[in-house]
């Protein structure tokens, strides 16, 4: 059994996934495996995991017999591994070579967190757009932690370092529960982590998290009218969103006042994180007026 396992969900990503199979075996670190779930791809994804896997014994394919969606695909991959650590990696994403050696001894040094995170770059076309440093925590366990991780962290936080056993139970927990469109999912994911504050940190190590689509200037971006999403899908992402992080929040929060606040806490979370109460108020009372929501 390797110490860390790397799980690689994808669905069509030939054009980027022999990128992020060499990125991985690349790595300082060489006690891991790769386990490439693929999500019934129709490209070339099968054959390219195919040829890494007759090179490298560490690379290891499975093919879901459909496809079963992002989560289902995220949380199998997850529950397949056995080893004491593991790191999700989306197949067009990158990180330094020493990423997981880096996180790995951050762990090692830190019995009592959970996940460890590196500095996080957002870039498309190959430039850096945004750049997300470390939060500064006090790494305490207090409440200053747990509300600059659940309001300010980077999504990437989710492709750091983890301890496999914890996150692999949340994931069983959601995986065939939070549905599509998925918008949000990753938040649900992280917020045991964040209630208790068990993320490490560190800027000697960095993920380069690719942005899709074509990224406006700041002055135009505010010109172009906003894409709402359909009215019945924000309902439908938000609500699953606040019914299992609600969930996941009771078996932190214990009976009594104490929940009360954790569950406001969480509203407050899902207003961050997915789609906001006021334009669903906005947006409600457009139905009840008659117009287009």
């Amino acid at each position: 059994m390797a110490t860390v396992t790397v799980g690689i969900p994808v669905y069509n990503g030939a054009a980027h996934l022999a990128g992020t199979l060499d990125c991985i075996l690349g790595q300082t670190y060489r006690d891991l495996e790769i386990l490439v779930f693929d999500n019934a791809s129709t490209d070339e994804t099968p054959r390219i995991i195919a040829d890494y896997a007759a090179r490298d014994p560490r690379v290891r394919h499975v093919r879901q017999p459909h496809n079963k969606g992002p989560v289902p695909n995220f949380g199998d991959v997850i529950l397949a591994a056995d080893s004491p650590y593991f790191l999700w990696r989306a197949a067009d994403d990158r990180s330094d070579p020493n990423y997981i050696e880096v996180l790995l001894a951050l762990l090692e040094a830190h019995p009592d967190k959970q996940l460890a995170v590196g500095r996080i770059v957002n870039t498309f076309e190959g430039k850096v757009v945004k750049t997300a440093e470390p939060l500064a925590l006090k790494g305490d366990g207090g409440w200053s932690d747990q509300r600059r991780l659940m309001f300010d962290a980077h999504w990437s936080v989710l492709y750091g370092l983890w301890r496999r056993a914890e996150i692999a139970r949340v994931m069983a927990r959601i995986k065939d529960r939070y549905g599509e469109p998925a918008s949000g999912w990753d938040f649900v994911a992280l917020l045991p982590v964040f209630l208790e504050a068990s993320v490490v940190e560190t800027d000697a190590t960095t993920f380069e998290c690719v942005v899709r689509g074509v990224r406006l200037p700041k002055a135009e971006r505010k010109r172009q009218p906003r894409q709402e999403a359909d009215f019945d899908t924000m309902l439908q992402v938000r609500g699953r969103f606040l019914v299992l992080a609600q969930e996941l929040g009771r078996d932190y929060f214990p009976a009594g006042p104490r929940r009360l606040f954790g569950m406001i806490l969480i509203w407050a979370y899902a207003n961050q994180r997915v789609y906001k109460f006021k334009r669903i108020v906005r947006r409600t009372l457009r139905r009840w007026a008659g117009l287009k929501p």
